[in-house]
């Protein structure tokens, strides 16, 4: 077995890391948070708020390396408490207390799973948006119905929470790559997922993820 394959393998051999109470997923949440106690030792209280309600592989545990050690320097403060209001002076949270600041700085997440920015439109002036206002289905995370042509590379349900992401997009741009010389040495027009087979495929997802961790943040 070459080094690659052998990399990928023991991958995905951590895929019990994501099944919900296996004895591999119990541990992984214990060291994970055992580790961010100890990195928060010298200021107790941050470990207490800061401390995850979902497991591994749900999302990521910590922020990148060197974050938990910058939150207990001496001349760093992290406050939990609700902001109140900003103004002249600075941020005054909801105990009254202001916060003087030099420079502000919003960083409030994304959305994840919307449709992307640009225009997708399809089949009857339906765009992308529109069709997934409520939420992204698909086929296998390659394509969605009323989209003729319209190929996705991890397309929405199409990350792993363990093994070779590379994998996975190599293996989807071979099944786009199959459809579309399909397409040109058959003279087709167009080539679309059937709606019936978008809703499977959305059961089958929907089915799996709850024996998971991934609908951690959900549950509790």
């Amino acid at each position: 077995m070459n080094f690659r394959y052998k990399i990928e393998s023991e991958g995905h051999n951590m895929h019990a890391i994501t099944t919900k109470d296996t004895p591999m997923q119990i541990g992984a949440r214990q060291l994970f948070e055992q580790s961010m106690e100890q990195r928060l030792a010298s200021k107790p209280q941050y470990w207490e708020w800061l401390k995850p309600n979902f497991s591994p592989a749900c999302r990521r545990l910590t922020p990148g390396p060197g974050f938990l050690e910058a939150l207990v320097e001496g001349n760093v403060e992290f406050v939990n408490t609700k902001i109140d209001r900003i103004d002249a002076g600075g941020v005054v949270t909801q105990d009254g207390r202001l916060h003087e600041l030099d420079a502000l700085i919003c960083a409030t997440g994304f959305h994840a799973s919307a449709a992307p920015p640009f225009r997708t439109e399809g089949l009857n002036g339906t765009t992308l948006q529109e069709q997934w206002k409520d939420r992204p289905t698909n086929y296998l995370t390659v394509a969605t119905d009323n989209f003729p042509n319209h190929f996705m590379m991890l397309g929405p349900n199409g990350g792993v929470g363990e093994g070779s992401l590379t994998l996975m997009m190599e293996t989807t741009g071979d099944y786009i790559v199959k459809a579309l010389r399909k397409i040109q040495k058959e003279n087709i027009k167009s080539m679309q997922v059937k709606s019936a087979r978008v809703r499977d495929s959305t059961e089958l997802i929907d089915t799996y993820f709850h024996g998971t961790v991934f609908l951690d943040d959900y549950n509790n």
